[in-house]
């Protein structure tokens, strides 16, 4: 059984638009993850939901998106 790990991450992300190009390049980066984003929740939040994924990674591809990305404990 694989262990599936949730992080969450307060992000500025503010829009659709914006919102989906961050998750196509999430998904490019880590192809077996879930991923949304909840716009309407005042951190912005990100959710991925997989196995064999990085927090480092995560925030280091949004910051080199433009992005503020911190996980949320």
């Amino acid at each position: 059984m694989n262990n599936v790990s949730v992080e969450i991450f307060k992000t500025n992300v503010r829009d659709g638009e914006t919102s989906d190009k961050v998750m196509k390049e999430l998904i490019a980066l880590f192809p077996h993850i879930k991923v949304n984003c909840d716009l309407a929740d005042c951190d912005n939040v990100l959710r991925i939901e997989g196995n064999n994924f990085s927090i480092t990674d995560i925030c280091e591809k949004l910051h080199n998106l433009g992005y503020q990305c911190e996980c949320i404990d």
